[in-house]
């Protein structure tokens, strides 16, 4: 055993000194670590809102980027529905230059053909004179029996023109190629 020659006052001074530097030891370094901490997060926030920063600005650039091509994009869309239907027009397109040949081909010295009309998609009107009703008769056989795809004859208006003493006709009928 040891035997302490220090006054009970002084062993409890000391004893205090030792605590109270214990407490002030302990309060600076949480102390310390607090403010670590809080350096820490007050870091990370400045790192966080410069990153947001950031992002917003490429994001906001990125927008401008989609609107450019959003108006792009609603100008291609009408080219495209143009070229559609042209296509649809090139498609469809009638060969009139050979059926107007054939017509007026099929026409004699005794049936003259006047006007030729397409009135609705696939409907024309043929309107002339024959010299004779058997003329007129020939025409449309020669017409009903040729390769194009002709149908649905029929002779609308007839009347003789006592002037020329011929037959004015229209001849309404349909083509399909």
């Amino acid at each position: 055993m040891a035997i302490n020659l220090l006054p009970q006052d002084l062993q409890k001074e000391h004893a205090q000194r030792d605590k109270k530097t214990l407490v002030v030891t302990v309060s600076v370094v949480l102390l310390l670590l607090f403010g670590a901490l809080a350096g820490i997060l007050f870091s990370y926030r400045v790192f966080s809102t410069r990153q947001l920063d950031e992002v917003t600005l490429k994001f906001n650039d990125v927008n401008k980027q989609v609107e450019k091509y959003r108006l792009t994009e609603g100008v291609l869309r009408a080219v495209k529905l143009k070229l559609e239907k042209l296509d649809d027009i090139f498609d469809t397109r009638y060969p009139y230059d050979r059926i107007l040949q054939q017509i007026q081909a099929a026409a004699t010295e005794k049936v003259e053909i006047i006007e030729v009309n397409v009135t609705d998609g696939n409907q024309m009107e043929v309107s002339g004179k024959a010299q004779a009703l058997i003329d007129l008769a020939d025409y449309l056989r020669f017409l009903e029996g040729s390769e194009e795809a002709y149908h649905n004859f029929e002779l609308s208006k007839i009347a003789f023109d006592a002037n020329d003493f011929r037959y004015s006709f229209v001849l309404d009928f349909e083509y399909l190629p």
